[in-house]
């Protein structure tokens, strides 16, 4: 007996675009105002400027002080949550909870 199934979908493309995963697009955006909210406590903090420099630009995460490329390369261990490679670390600490977030953004699985 052969069975014989026709599968009829819209191009990935125009999947990607209608559920907002291409660079720019709505998903993407949500994405990275999530990981930059779950980043604020792992931002080193003395003035506060460095973690108010924090934006989305273009599709990244962007710090805008002075200093940040210095204090993100820097060689000392965190205080606490606080230190270098701040966003690394919080994605690496919270990527189950930004994930299941993006998958309820955009009504689907991941």
């Amino acid at each position: 007996m052969k069975v014989a199934i026709r599968v009829k979908m819209k191009p990935v493309s125009e999947i990607i675009q209608d559920l907002g995963l291409e660079k720019g697009g709505a998903a993407h955006n949500y994405l990275c105002n999530e990981v930059l909210r779950i980043s604020v406590p792992y931002v080193p903090l003395s003035s506060g400027r460095l973690r108010a420099s924090g934006q989305v630009r273009d599709g990244k995460i962007v710090y805008d002080a002075p200093y940040a490329r210095k204090v993100w390369a820097a060689n000392w261990k965190p205080v606490g949550k606080r230190g270098p490679q701040w966003v690394t670390r919080a994605w690496l600490d919270n990527r189950d909870t930004v994930l299941a977030n993006l998958q309820k953004f955009i009504g689907g699985r991941i």
